[in-house]
């Protein structure tokens, strides 16, 4: 009777560190798997004139989020970039902000995709329209964000340097109601990241 106690409990040992490396082994594609966007480049220039930024955002679009733009539910994709200015005495203060939004939708009597870019809110912001055969290429028009004029000149001090908190992310809030609600919670439609980029006072090139 105690030897097979013994071997049972030899046995079950052997199984549970088995187990436990295959999780080991799996715990870095979990992680991977659970990435959905990120930030490749990023440039923020000052001058005279003001800031640009520049940057390539990487994200993928699930099958999920592709089905609902097939139905006919357009996504809205949102960069807001906050300008901050630090303080040693008090919390540091958001001088000014800026947003660009990024409305992707399908249209399927002409089977293409179009992808209009304006300030967030109504569809009358949204002033360049452009098409797209491919979803593709609609993508990689919202992946890249070049020479961008976040702020100008007179916004700015010209001896002060700030802080750029720029975030970019899918805006659940433009997509119809019922679908806020069905996809609380759901990973593939968070698509997401911030950035912190640091810009020198003017005068101290």
């Amino acid at each position: 009777m105690m030897g097979f106690i013994t071997h049972y409990w030899q046995k079950m040992r052997i199984e549970w560190r088995c187990f436990l490396a295959m999780v080991l082994l799996t715990m870095p594609f979990l992680a991977w798997a659970q990435v959905r966007s990120d930030v490749t480049t990023t440039e923020v220039h000052r001058d005279a004139n003001g800031i640009t930024l520049s940057m390539t955002v990487s994200f993928d679009i699930p099958n999920a989020l592709q089905e609902a733009l097939q139905k006919g539910v357009p996504l809205s994709f949102v960069v807001q970039a906050d300008l901050v200015r630090q303080r040693w005495y008090w919390f540091d203060k958001v001088v000014t902000s800026n947003a660009r939004q990024y409305r992707l939708s399908y249209l399927p009597l002409s089977r293409v995709w179009r992808l209009a870019i304006g300030k967030p809110g109504s569809a009358a912001n949204l002033a360049l329209n452009q098409n797209y055969q491919e979803l593709d290429e609609a993508l990689a028009a919202i992946r890249r964000i070049a020479g961008w004029s976040v702020f100008a000149a007179d916004e700015l001090d010209p001896n002060q340097a700030y802080r750029l908190n720029v975030r970019f992310a899918l805006d659940a809030t433009q997509l119809p109601r019922p679908f806020q609600i069905s996809i609380a919670g759901e990973p593939d439609w968070n698509i997401s990241f911030e950035r912190t980029l640091a810009i020198e006072a003017e005068k101290a090139k």
